[in-house]
């Protein structure tokens, strides 16, 4: 049975780190979000409202939902084609146990002989605020310079989160937690 990994979470909380390295372990094709649509949607962004600018209501609006169904299309492919799949993206509200995105993407997959797993990952404020400094990435500038707004906003309850989802982890370590993950291979 071939496998659909979706790791999500928080911002800056190892998503990408962890896929990575899943993918070159395993020989998965590695799908992020951000990669993949980043520069298109800062470019519209910077059009619209201003550079890197994801909380803004054009945005959560306009682009947000492009990328979504956009990603979906691109791991459907790469489902036709037979591979294993991990893909990375924060999958904010579609984590909410009252959103039925995962449900509806596990019915998709019903007949193609896929597993889905879905790993939700958790990191403390201050590894999260550590690793947004270390990398330097635009779209935190935002969140940084707005640290108590931002954390605020991003306080989601464990039991809000979606039920299919397999695995939650507060991800101190990559490494121990590809470890822990291990057992999904």
């Amino acid at each position: 049975m071939n496998k659909l990994i979706i790791i999500t979470g928080q911002p800056a909380s190892g998503k990408t780190t962890l896929g990575k390295m899943i993918s070159s372990e395993f020989n998965y094709v590695f799908l992020d979000k951000d990669i993949l649509f980043d520069d298109f949607s800062n470019f519209i962004t910077s059009e619209k409202t201003k550079p890197h600018d994801k909380d803004s209501k054009f945005f959560k609006e306009n682009i947000r939902p492009l990328e979504y169904s956009s990603l979906h299309k691109v791991i459907m492919s790469q489902v036709e084609l037979n591979n294993n799949i991990v893909s990375v993206a924060p999958y904010g509200k579609e984590i909410m146990k009252n959103n039925t995105y995962f449900k509806d993407l596990k019915e998709c997959l019903v007949n193609k002989n896929y597993e889905l797993i879905i790993i939700y990952l958790v990191a403390d404020e201050e590894d999260i605020k550590n690793r947004m400094l270390h990398r330097k990435a635009p779209a935190d500038y935002f969140k940084l310079n707005d640290w108590a707004h931002y954390i605020d906003s991003r306080n989601i309850k464990i039991e809000n989160l979606n039920p299919l989802i397999n695995e939650i982890i507060e991800n101190k370590k990559t490494l121990q937690t590809f470890n822990l993950l291990k057992k999904y291979f």
